[in-house]
């Protein structure tokens, strides 16, 4: 009997520390998933035809896409793992600690209850846990933690459609029969070009159509657009591609020249003219006679 009373007493000592050294804590949050399930590409020229020089596109994204709110909660078992060599001063600390413990039980009995129960109960949990050989004290620097369990439920679901602005696609131009060029969109999925820049050389004939081709990519399929051009333009156009001809053969007097980038700049190529006009200094850079000449046109 009394051995088997003992064994009682010291269950009843060992048990509470157990209990401090494994529990389970939880954790939630919330995140959402957005699922494309169709896009296009859109592509918005300033106007249609064709009726400037310089050509602005804005690239877009048509997007449906379905949007789910979700909630994830996750469960984490927390344990203290055993190291024997603590033992050697927990369990002669815990020793110390009993009488500690039942001094302040019996002061928090006394003056009803003057004592926090939270300190108390750590403090008692402290004491057992450092008598029992087969269990460290806890420490927060020691715990380690391991998921046990995650489960995700959806709160909300909604079907979007967004415009989103196309940056950094690829576009390739092709104005009419020439070798196709490719541009970038900026930030803002938009395209600047001048037409006479798409034109290495010369034109068959009079130009009709820019062609305009983006790469398809994910739920976007490849993308082909032809924009007509206006008639005006295109008699311009030519015009202008025997202009830069004329500013690019050899022996053309600076005073011919300068006539030439005015009725360029006239004909609404001014991006074309100063490249042109910038181009033609930097190859005469070393003719300062030549240069005034040429002032001296474009300012008369």
């Amino acid at each position: 009997m009394p051995r088997r009373l003992l064994a009682v007493l010291a269950s009843t000592v060992l048990l509470p520390a157990c209990a401090n050294h494994v529990r389970y804590t939880g954790d939630a949050y919330r995140t959402s998933e957005r699922d494309v399930v169709h896009a296009e590409t859109v592509v918005e020229p300033q106007s249609v035809p064709l009726a400037t020089p310089e050509v602005e596109l804005a690239l877009l994204a048509d997007e449906t896409a379905v949007v789910r709110k979700l909630r994830t909660r996750i469960r984490i078992e927390e344990s203290t793992p055993y190291k024997s060599g603590y033992e050697l001063w927990e369990v002669p600390l815990g020793t110390v600690c009993v009488p500690v413990l039942l001094v302040l039980r019996v002061v928090d009995l006394v003056g009803f209850g003057i004592l926090p129960d939270a300190s108390l109960d750590a403090f008692a949990g402290f004491t057992f846990s450092a008598m029992n050989p087969l269990l460290n004290v806890e420490s927060e620097s020691r715990v380690r933690r391991k998921e046990v369990s995650r489960e995700t439920e959806e709160l909300d679901r909604e079907v979007r459609r967004e415009l989103r602005p196309l940056a950094g696609a690829k576009l390739v131009l092709t104005l009419d029969a020439t070798a196709p060029q490719t541009r970038t969109s900026d930030a803002r999925g938009r395209v600047r070009v001048g037409l006479l820049e798409l034109v290495p050389d010369r034109l068959p004939g009079r130009p009709r159509l820019l062609r305009l081709s983006i790469e398809g990519e994910g739920e976007r399929e490849r993308q082909t657009l032809e924009l007509p051009i206006s008639h005006s333009l295109a008699s311009r156009l030519v015009r202008a591609l025997e202009l830069r001809s004329q500013l690019r053969a050899p022996g053309a007097t600076p005073e011919a020249i300068g006539r030439t980038l005015l009725e360029l700049d006239g004909l609404g190529f001014s991006a074309a003219a100063l490249s042109l006009e910038t181009e033609l200094r930097a190859r005469e850079s070393a003719n300062p006679v030549w240069l005034a000449r040429l002032d001296s046109t474009l300012l008369h």
